[in-house]
C-alpha cells in the first residue's frame, strides 16, 4: 500500500492559518519538495506570504471565507487524493475538514487550539478508521532533533518567523 510515512514520499501538506507555526512548515514543505497548501482568512495574507518568502506558483492558498469548505477545495487541488500530512494549529474546531481533506493512510499533526475548546467534540473515530489516519500530537524528543538536523543541513532561514 502507498502509506506515506518514510522521507520522500510525502506529496501534500495542509497547513491552517498563515501564523508562525504554518509558515515554520511551509519553509520546510519548500526545502522537501511537498506541496503546500495554506489556508488564511485573506487573499491578502497569501500575497503577503508568496512575496515575503519568495514562493510566488510554489504553494496553494485557500481563503476560508471564501471558501467555507476549504476540504473541498483542498480535494481539487490534489486530484480528490486528498494532502499527506495535516499541520492542525485550530484543533477541534477543524478536525471533521482535517479528515475530509486527508488523504488515505495520511497523518493530522495537532499543535495548538486556536479555535477554541469544543464542548462537543465531533466523531472522528470512523473517518480515522476508514482512512487509517494517523493523529499525532507534537512529536518526540529525536523528532525535533531531527528538525533541528534538517533545518541546519537545508540552512532554511527562519528570519521570516522573526
Amino acid at each position: 500500500q502507498n502509506r506515506p510515512d518514510k522521507k520522500g514520499q510525502i506529496k501534500t501538506a495542509l497547513m491552517e492559518g498563515t501564523g508562525g507555526v504554518s509558515v515554520f512548515a511551509m519553509l520546510i514543505c519548500l526545502q522537501s519538495n511537498i506541496v503546500p497548501i495554506i489556508t488564511s482568512s485573506s487573499d491578502e495574507k497569501l500575497s503577503n506570504l508568496s512575496k515575503a518568502l519568495g514562493a510566488e506558483g510554489r504553494f496553494h492558498g485557500i481563503n476560508y471565507h471564501t471558501h467555507k469548505d476549504w476540504a473541498s477545495e483542498t480535494l481539487k487541488l490534489t486530484d480528490n487524493k486528498g494532502v499527506d500530512v495535516i499541520i492542525n494549529n485550530v484543533g477541534a474546531t477543524s478536525i471533521e475538514l482535517n479528515l475530509k481533506a486527508l488523504a488515505q493512510f495520511g497523518t493530522i499533526s495537532l499543535v495548538g487550539f486556536l479555535g477554541g475548546q469544543s464542548e462537543k467534540l465531533p466523531d472522528i473515530v470512523s473517518p480515522i478508521l476508514l482512512k487509517s489516519a494517523h493523529l499525532q500530537g507534537l512529536g518526540t524528543k529525536q523528532d525535533h532533533q531531527d528538525l533541528c538536523d534538517f533545518l541546519d543541513e537545508k540552512k532554511i532561514s527562519l528570519k521570516v518567523l522573526i
